[in-house]
């Protein structure tokens, strides 16, 4: 991976799509690297490294989500449809994209990609593209990562009222979701390293520190 350890004790910001992200100071998002999720282009903006694991985003809004994820460093996408590619309009370009890395969803490895999993969990996405990217700053070396935008909520609403439904948030997919989360916070511990939660209180509280934005910025 020609990003491991690219991040060494540093500290970085992982962008949740949830509501509470209107009210995250867009300053914040600037100082220190971040991984932005998804539709985050219609913030709008342009993270440190982009992650879209999302089936349904990566077919449908590929051409929607190409200059953000041009203008990222890198583009982490689940290579999942990449067989199939040219059948969703700009999804071939995506992929092709040279700053792209694509998560190996099964056999065999492609140009540009690599296996990410942390032992013990069920599914490489863990349900959730915030795992993903905290897989992801692990790898990368970061020794501490704010969480902003992640509400955990049943409503399942984004910082864009016309943000795409997706999956039903069910309790169990809540629950599928927190596993998942505690697995990562569980290698962060054991690693010495941090995940401090910014967003507004959840459940999600019962598994992260608790943090607030002001101590991290002083605006």
């Amino acid at each position: 991976m020609d990003f491991k350890d690219i991040h060494k004790d540093e500290t970085g910001i992982i962008i949740g799509n949830g509501k509470s992200l209107e009210s995250v100071p867009k300053e914040f998002l600037n100082v220190f690297p971040t991984f932005g999720i998804n539709l985050i282009n219609r913030l709008p903006y342009t993270p440190t490294y982009f992650v879209c694991v999302d089936s349904d985003v990566l077919k449908e809004y590929a051409r929607e989500i190409y200059p953000v994820a041009s203008e990222a460093n890198y583009a982490f996408l689940l290579d999942r449809h990449y067989p199939e590619s040219r059948n969703f309009p700009g999804l071939a370009e995506l992929y092709s994209l040279d700053n792209s890395r694509l998560i190996v969803f099964k056999q065999p490895f492609r140009k540009n990609s690599f296996n990410l999993r942390f032992p013990g969990e069920y599914w490489i996405t863990g349900g959730t593209g915030s795992y993903v990217a905290l897989k992801l700053a692990f790898t990368m070396g970061f020794s501490t990562i704010l969480l902003v935008g992640m509400d955990h909520e049943s409503e399942w609403r984004h910082f864009d009222d016309d943000y795409p439904k997706g999956f039903p948030t069910d309790w169990v997919r809540m629950l599928q979701q927190r596993y998942h989360l505690e697995l990562a916070n569980g290698y962060f511990q054991k690693a010495g390293k941090r995940i401090v939660n910014l967003s507004p209180i959840s459940d999600l509280d019962k598994i992260f520190e608790r943090g607030k934005i002001e101590d991290w910025f002083k605006g």
